[in-house]
C-alpha cells in the first residue's frame, strides 16, 4: 500500500514540471483525426503489408500521437467541430472508391459489397461537404449498409485461405464439444500455423454463439464492429458524434479485416465499452468489459499499466480485473500447459513473415540491421513510461496513451499487419469520441468537466 502511494505521488509530481510552451495552439481533435487518417490509410493502402509510402504514413500518425501525449495541447470547449473531420472523410471516401472492400472472393456478392461501401462513403462526403445537419438515424443507416456489405463479403468467400479463420472456426467448434483449443489442429497452408492457437480463450467464448447460429465466427466480428460504432456515436454529442459513428464503420479497408477473421474488432469493442461504462459510473461493467479484452489477446496486457493510472478505473480495479481474467483462463492452461504456452507465447516469437511487416523492423532489416525481441520490449517499456508520466489520466488520456503504446509496439515488431494497425487507429477514434469529457483550465491542463464543476461548489458547514 505504501509503495503504491509513493508511485502515485511520483507520477503526480511529473505533471508539475514546466515543459516548453509552444506558441501554436493545437486543436487536439483535428490532430487526432490527421493521425487516424494517416494510420488507417496506410493499413488499407497495402492491405497491411510493408511499403515505403505505408511506413511513412504510420510514422506520421505515430508522431502525431506522441506529440499530443507529450505536449498536452490546449482544448477549447467547442473544439472538434464539423470541419475538423475533413482529412478523415477524405480518407474513407478515397479508400471506398479506389480500393475493394475485401481482398478475397469475386462475383456479384463481392462487387455488390464494394458498391454499398462506396455509396455509404459518398453519402457521408455529401453530408460533410454541404454541412447538412442530419439526425442520428443517418448513422444507423450507414451501419446497416456496412453490415450488409460485410455479410456479402463473407458469403463471397466462405472459406478464406488464412490460418486465423481456420483456427477460430476449429476452436469455436471444439468449444461446443468440450475440446481444448490448445490441443487441436486445423487446416493451414504451408507456412501457416495449424496447431498453435495464438489468442486467449475469451475471444472464442465471445464468438461461440455466432458460430452456433451462423456457422461462421466472422458474423460475431461484424456484430462487434457495428456495436463499437454505436458506443462511439453515443459518447459524442451533436454532428461530431454522427461523423464518428460513420467513420467507425467506414474505416478504410475495415471489411477486409472482417473477411480475414482478425479478432481486433472484438478488442476495440471491449475497450470502448469499458471506457463508456467508466464515464457513466458503471465500474462493475467496465471491469467486466476490460477483463474480457485481457482474456482475448496478449497484446491487451500492454494496457494494464495505463489502466492502473486511469483515474476512473484505478490500480485496485486493474488488479482485480487482471486476476479475474487469469482465473477465467486457468482451466484452459491447466488442461494443456504446453499447448497454451506454445500457442500464446512461443508462436508469435517464432512466426516470421520475412520483410512484410508494416514496421520499422522491416525498414531496418532491408538495410541489414535486425532488431531482436529485446528491442521491441525496450521500445514498448519506454513508451509506457512516457505515457504514464506525461499522459492524461482521464478516459480520453487512457485511450490516447493506449494508441501510442500500441503504435510503438507495432513499429518495432516483426509481425505488424493490418489488424494491429486497425486496433491502433480504432483507439485513436475512441479517444476522439470521449474527448468531450475534458476541457482546459487557464494553465492549459486537462480537467474533467465533473471535477471542474465540483471545484466551484461552496463547502457546507
Amino acid at each position: 500500500m505504501r509503495t503504491m502511494k509513493r508511485l502515485e505521488h511520483a507520477i503526480g509530481w511529473s505533471h508539475r514540471f514546466n515543459w516548453p510552451k509552444f506558441p501554436v495552439r493545437i486543436d487536439s481533435d483535428l490532430a487526432l483525426l490527421v493521425g487516424w487518417s494517416a494510420i488507417s490509410g496506410a493499413a488499407a493502402l497495402t492491405n497491411g503489408y510493408y511499403s515505403s509510402s505505408a511506413i511513412s504514413l504510420v510514422l506520421l500518425g505515430t508522431f502525431v500521437l506522441f506529440a499530443l501525449a507529450m505536449m498536452r495541447p490546449r482544448k477549447q470547449p467547442m473544439a472538434g467541430q464539423h470541419m475538423d473531420f475533413g482529412f478523415a472523410v477524405a480518407a474513407v471516401t478515397f479508400t471506398a472508391l479506389a480500393l475493394p472492400s475485401g481482398l478475397y472472393g469475386s462475383g456479384f456478392d463481392f462487387y455488390c459489397a464494394h458498391t454499398l461501401t462506396a455509396l455509404a462513403a459518398i453519402s457521408l462526403a455529401v453530408v460533410f461537404v454541404f454541412s447538412i445537419r442530419v439526425p442520428r438515424v443517418f448513422v444507423y443507416v450507414v451501419i446497416a449498409v456496412q453490415l450488409i456489405a460485410g455479410c456479402l463479403l463473407v458469403i463471397a468467400n466462405p472459406d478464406p485461405l488464412i490460418d486465423v479463420w481456420n483456427a477460430l472456426q476449429a476452436a469455436a467448434n471444439g468449444l461446443g464439444h468440450d475440446r481444448n483449443m490448445y490441443n487441436m489442429q486445423w487446416f493451414a497452408l504451408p507456412g501457416q500455423d495449424s496447431n498453435a492457437f495464438p489468442y486467449f480463450p475469451g475471444c472464442v467464448v465471445f464468438l461461440w454463439p455466432f458460430y452456433l447460429i451462423f456457422r461462421d465466427v466472422r458474423y460475431g466480428e461484424l456484430f462487434a464492429f457495428a456495436s463499437t460504432a454505436l458506443i462511439l456515436m453515443r459518447s459524442r454529442r451533436g454532428q461530431s458524434g454522427v461523423l464518428i459513428g460513420c467513420l467507425a464503420v467506414l474505416y478504410p479497408g475495415a471489411l477486409f479485416g472482417i473477411q480475414s477473421a482478425w479478432i481486433d474488432p472484438i478488442l476495440l469493442l471491449e475497450v470502448s465499452a469499458a471506457a463508456w461504462a467508466c464515464t457513466r459510473g458503471r465500474k462493475g461493467l467496465a471491469m467486466l468489459a476490460f477483463g474480457a479484452a485481457l482474456a482475448s489477446k496478449p497484446q491487451v496486457w500492454l494496457l494494464l499499466p495505463l489502466a492502473a493510472v486511469w483515474k476512473d478505473f484505478g490500480w485496485r480495479r486493474t488488479a482485480i480485473t487482471f486476476g479475474g481474467s487469469v482465473v477465467f483462463m486457468l482451466p484452459w492452461y491447466l488442461a494443456s500447459p504446453s499447448g497454451f504456452v506454445n500457442g500464446v507465447l512461443l508462436s508469435p516469437i517464432r512466426h516470421s513473415n520475412g520483410l512484410a511487416s508494416l514496421s520499422l523492423y522491416t525498414t531496418l532489416a532491408l538495410h541489414d540491421w535486425h532488431i531482436a525481441v529485446g528491442g521491441t520490449v525496450l521500445a514498448t517499456v519506454v513508451a509506457l513510461g512516457l505515457a504514464m508520466w506525461r499522459g492524461q489520466r482521464d478516459t480520453r488520456g487512457f485511450l490516447l496513451s493506449s494508441a501510442l503504446v500500441m503504435a510503438i509496439f507495432n513499429l518495432t515488431n516483426s509481425d505488424s499487419f493490418f489488424n494491429e494497425w486497425w486496433l491502433t487507429a480504432g483507439l485513436v477514434l475512441a479517444a476522439i469520441a470521449f474527448s468531450e469529457s475534458t476541457v482546459s483550465d487557464p494553465s492549459g491542463a486537462f480537467v474533467s468537466k465533473v471535477d471542474q464543476s465540483q471545484t466551484h461548489v461552496p463547502a457546507v458547514s
